[in-house]
């Protein structure tokens, strides 16, 4: 019987302009490989080893070989002679639920009451829950209060930005043991940078100032994801806006705070009825493959998008096709640029 070359199901290929990439999902790392790689595990689907090898130059047979071997070593894929019990995982992507993923911006100077507006989303079902502070709004107090209502709450995991105080921040990091949904706790305006893994919980103490939403939309290879959800997500959905909604600081909806569409206010819309309006779900439909340079990107499928801040976008509205204003990787010279 003949021999099959195969990768593991959890490894995928994004055909890039100059390169390919082998995203592992499973252990949530990528690895580079020329196009023409690309091009022959793709072949190799369909036909064996020995009828890829010969329909090489004899001088690429060799690299041919070494090039399998670098895969296997790798554990990215195998060698079998029953390529027929080893099918690929289905690529389709869905959640049982209305909405993923919820940010409310909030200061002291806001008037919409939050531990409501949180309260509104928990009772649609909503696992993420982001909460981001760019004053002293969100102390030990008002912090633990929105815990405490979170106690029995929908959500899976919340993340809590707020400025850095050097009494305040220590009590908050103590809250952490006694609350396992809180996964992630940033400090912005902090004297110094850390980051610290806890358990169940990561911490981090960052000495950018951090005034406004406008932080938001960073596009670089600290904030790639590599793991199977967010991969089948990308394909098919926009890796930041899909299912996700956002309230701005003045309790305005929106698909992001950033944005200056909305679609009225948190203390009085119904939700629900908001997420079965196609004019506010259609941007969750604009994935990588759409997007002006993205398409061509090899990164694109574990890449974080933006779609408020990108170019020549003055009226911040999601719905555009143009590349992320903040990512500075240019696919056709495959470096990042200052």
């Amino acid at each position: 019987m003949s021999d099959y070359f195969l990768l593991y199901a959890n490894c995928h290929v994004t055909k890039g302009i100059k390169r390919s990439l082998i995203v592992d999902t499973l252990r949530g790392r990528y690895y580079f490989i020329p196009n023409s790689m690309g091009k022959i595990i793709r072949l190799l689907k369909k036909k064996s080893i020995e009828e890829v090898k010969i329909t090489l130059p004899t001088l690429e047979q060799f690299t041919f070989e070494e090039y399998l071997n670098y895969l296997i070593k790798l554990e990215l894929g195998f060698i079998t002679n029953q390529p027929k019990s080893f099918p690929d995982i289905g690529i389709s992507f869905e959640e049982p639920c209305l909405l993923n993923n919820c940010v409310f911006d909030v200061n002291k100077f806001s008037r919409y009451d939050l531990i409501e507006g949180i309260k509104k989303i928990d009772s649609i079902g909503c696992s993420y829950l982001q909460i981001r502070s760019y004053d002293d709004y969100l102390n030990y107090e008002t912090i633990k209060e929105i815990l405490q209502e979170l106690h029995f709450s929908s959500f899976k995991s919340v993340y809590i930005t707020t400025q850095f105080n050097n009494e305040d921040s220590s009590k908050i990091l103590n809250l952490l043991d006694m609350n396992l949904r809180l996964s992630v706790l940033i400090f912005h305006s902090a004297p110094f940078d850390e980051g610290i893994k806890k358990d169940y919980h990561h911490y981090y103490l960052v000495k950018e100032k951090i005034v406004d939403e406008s932080c938001c939309g960073i596009v670089n290879e600290d904030y790639f994801i590599s793991n199977i959800k967010f991969y089948l997500e990308s394909l098919k959905f926009n890796s930041c806006l899909n299912k996700k909604i956002g309230i701005d600081k003045n309790g305005f909806v929106k698909n992001c705070p950033s944005s200056k569409i909305i679609y009225g206010n948190i203390n009085e819309i119904n939700v629900e009825k908001l997420l079965c309006n196609s004019e506010f779900t259609e941007t969750w439909k604009i994935n990588k493959s759409q997007i002006s340079i993205c398409k061509i990107c090899e990164f694109r499928n574990i890449c974080q998008d933006c779609r408020i801040y990108t170019k020549d976008n003055t009226n911040l509205d999601p719905n555009n096709f143009e590349k992320p204003l903040k990512c500075n990787y240019n696919p056709y010279n495959l470096s990042w640029e200052k």
